[in-house]
């Protein structure tokens, strides 16, 4: 266990790189479960369009039944049945235009989810912007302070400032 939380101490900062925003959106929608539904059923629907406007396969079929001849003989007599079935050309056209306009649909779906989660993405790296920027401009005021802080101190030893101007300034 001590092995396991030093090397999570010590190989943490090499898996911590930072990373841009661009970066941050691949890693985001190679992760978001919206986009990888979006991006499984525009596959499934490929699928199943394809599946849909193909030929339909040959079929094959391979019958034997007994007769019996008016000599009482039995025999056997065996059959073999071709088929085979096409649609229209007006039909396989209006399901090729349906089956277009349910792609489309799922491909503006699919990008909607993108825009939707690049957008959160975009927000949530702007507030993180944000709070750095604020986090700097705090640390810049505590440093201003404390030197400030030591300016008054070196002016209270040589009586140029009152202690309560002193007590002001460590209350900053």
């Amino acid at each position: 266990m001590l092995k396991q939380a030093f090397f999570l101490f010590v190989a943490a900062p090499l898996f911590c790189a930072p990373m841009g925003f661009d970066e941050l959106c691949d890693v985001a929608l190679r992760n978001s479960p919206q986009v990888v539904e979006a991006l499984a059923d525009a596959k499934a629907f490929a699928y199943e369009k394809e599946y849909a406007l193909s030929m339909e396969p040959l079929s094959l079929e391979f019958a034997t039944r007994k007769i019996s001849t008016d000599e009482s003989k039995n025999g056997l007599e065996s059959s073999v049945t071709l088929g085979f079935s096409s649609k229209t050309p007006w039909v396989r056209d209006a399901e090729k235009k349906s089956f277009e306009s349910k792609e489309k649909t799922f491909h503006l779906y699919e990008e909607l989810q993108k825009t939707t989660l690049k957008s959160a993405v975009k927000k949530e790296y702007l507030l993180y912007l944000l709070a750095k920027e604020e986090e700097e401009s705090f640390l810049g005021r505590a440093k201003s302070a404390k030197e400030a802080l030591e300016l008054a101190k070196k002016k209270f030893e040589a009586g140029r400032v009152s202690k309560i101007e002193l007590t002001s300034f460590e209350a900053d």
